[in-house]
């Protein structure tokens, strides 16, 4: 449906070269409003330092005045639409129930597609005359594709492709094997290798990766073939296999580089890459990941994500990775200073989607909670009070836990929930914490400690 959709707005552009194509990420409320704010810095909409500006006011603003010219928006992956129907935590709204489709205004100049699984969802933000189901592919149009993909044709393509249930993403990844295998592997050797997998059963299928009712044809035949495509890099590449694991982590949409090289020394080869772009190109070469808009970013496919989860659980290996991931969090995400807000907008939708991934090991749980009280204090500066306020009390849990109520660092997560409660009318909440915070530095630190003088001014 995203290939579609790049399709579409590529013609667009090339009948209509002045017209504005915005691509928004809808998999999500935090990919959603990131990208807004990537859109509203391309169209060189200024926001400012002042939080309580709501940028996607002005966005609204520009987008309806017609002197900007045509533009279409792409919201793509709207696979669950309930966060577009409600409002974002802005509270320079001047109308805060306003919904966050709303915010893309319905006018003459504009225009709005939308992809996604369900119709159901689609029915949400769209009539039910404007929807266009695409169909599953037949075995014509697989061949063709896969034909495509290797660059030749052969009379094993048709039994390959109906093996793989003509599903693009199985088609793409088998292919990507056979090219990068060369004379090891053709079309048929495959087909024979995707069979004794089928029959051994692996673990993946063994898993149930939850899946909307549309997608439960694609189960066997794309882990099938990640399967056999992981366990060749597993096996030639292991530092590739260990990269995509770490991916896993991420939110799936936009990962960069800075958050996958956090904290680790990358070693330069004779040929002047590095390892790490090594692995890149393997990854690439195997369809395991691609390319993104942003240079030096990469972004996977859902089911790829969920089967590398699956595996790692599978072989013991979940809790070193996700270790791993949580340190490389930990050492990018920066404080929420201004200076650091472009970084802390990057990450934010991989703290986000940490939030709920609280890992076991003790050193690993403290360098979360240091990851949730940034990315609180990020949240906390946009305005973003619920997302704040979840993080914020995250940190201080662990941080009381693992570390005692008097400890500076509990201290500073527990004053991010008071003056999150306080942002959100929450008084009495927020005074008792202000009140405990501020008389355990007064105990600990002294009365004229300027810890304590700021917890009496938040007062």
């Amino acid at each position: 449906k995203t290939q579609l959709a790049i399709d579409y707005a590529s013609q667009l552009r090339q009948q209509f070269p002045q017209t504005w194509v915005l691509w928004i990420h809808a998999s999500n409320a935090a990919r959603f409003e990131q990208s807004l704010g990537d859109v509203a810095h391309q169209l060189k909409i200024y926001v400012g330092k002042d939080p309580r500006t709501d940028f996607l006011l002005l966005l609204q603003n520009w987008l309806r005045d017609e002197d900007n010219g045509r533009w279409l928006i792409v919201l793509d992956n709207a696979d669950d639409a309930s966060f577009l129907l409600q409002p974002p935590a802005t509270p320079g709204d001047a109308q805060p129930m306003r919904r966050r489709i709303d915010y893309i205004p319905s006018c003459e100049h504009g225009s709005m597609l939308v992809t996604t699984r369900s119709k159901k969802e689609a029915l949400k933000l769209v009539y039910e005359s404007d929807i266009v189901d695409v169909r599953a592919m037949s075995e014509g149009e697989a061949e063709v594709l896969l034909e495509k993909k290797l660059g030749r044709p052969s009379p094993d393509n048709g039994p390959l492709v109906v093996a793989l249930d003509c599903m693009p993403l199985a088609i793409t990844q088998a292919a990507a094997y056979i090219q990068e295998m060369g004379s090891l592997c053709s079309v048929k050797q495959y087909r024979e290798k995707l069979e004794e997998s089928r029959i051994s059963r692996t673990s993946l299928l063994r898993n149930h990766i939850p899946l909307p009712s549309r997608d439960e044809k694609a189960i066997n035949s794309i882990l099938l073939t990640w399967q056999i495509s992981f366990d060749h890099i597993q096996n030639k590449r292991r530092s590739a296999a260990e990269l995509l694991s770490l991916m896993s982590f991420c939110d799936r949409l936009a990962i960069p580089e800075t958050l996958l090289c956090a904290g680790v020394e990358i070693r330069l080869l004779s040929n002047g890459r590095s390892d790490f772009d090594e692995d890149i190109v393997t990854l690439r070469s195997f369809s395991f990941i691609s390319d993104t808009a942003n240079a030096r970013s990469w972004e996977m496919h859902r089911l790829v994500q969920d089967a590398t989860q699956v595996w790692l659980s599978d072989h013991g290996n979940f809790p070193k990775i996700h270790n791993q991931f949580v340190h490389r969090l930990c050492t990018s995400f920066p404080p929420g200073y201004f200076e650091n807000w472009p970084v802390c907008h990057t990450l934010f939708p991989h703290a986000k989607n940490a939030v709920e991934q609280k890992p076991v090991d003790r050193s690993a749980l403290l360098e979360w909670a240091s990851a949730m009280y940034n990315a609180a204090w990020y949240a906390h500066e946009q305005g973003s009070f619920v997302d704040a306020l979840a993080m914020a009390t995250a940190s201080m849990e662990v941080r009381i836990k693992e570390l005692g109520e008097k400890e500076e660092l509990t201290l500073w997560s527990t004053a991010m929930v008071a003056s999150t409660y306080r942002n959100q009318g929450r008084w009495k909440e927020a005074e008792e914490l202000e009140v405990k915070v501020m008389e355990t530095r007064r105990t600990v630190l002294g009365a004229e400690h300027p810890s304590t003088l700021t917890s009496m001014a938040n007062l």
